[in-house]
């Protein structure tokens, strides 16, 4: 997605001054996925129009979004349900 009203050209960033050009497979589980699209909605909602999937993820690698910290007990109980 790009920014409105700016014809997108192949190789060449508009967001971040670089292409995207790395292809990456992420395999999440279905409440993985759900929750991403819940958060990409809320971002829209808040009138975040360039936002989808591909660019949360890279916010998020980018250090944009904080990442919560998890106690060592938090980290222990990772996927126990």
């Amino acid at each position: 997605m790009g920014k409105p009203g700016h014809v997108s050209r192949k190789g060449v960033g508009e967001l971040w001054g670089e292409a995207k050009t790395e292809k990456v497979l992420l395999a999440l589980t279905l409440t993985g996925k759900n929750r991403l699209d819940e958060m990409v909605e809320m971002l829209k909602a808040q009138g975040d129009e360039n936002i989808s999937r591909s660019e949360l993820v890279e916010r998020f690698a980018r250090g944009v979004f904080d990442l919560p910290e998890f106690s060592q007990e938090d980290r222990n109980n990772l996927g126990k349900p």
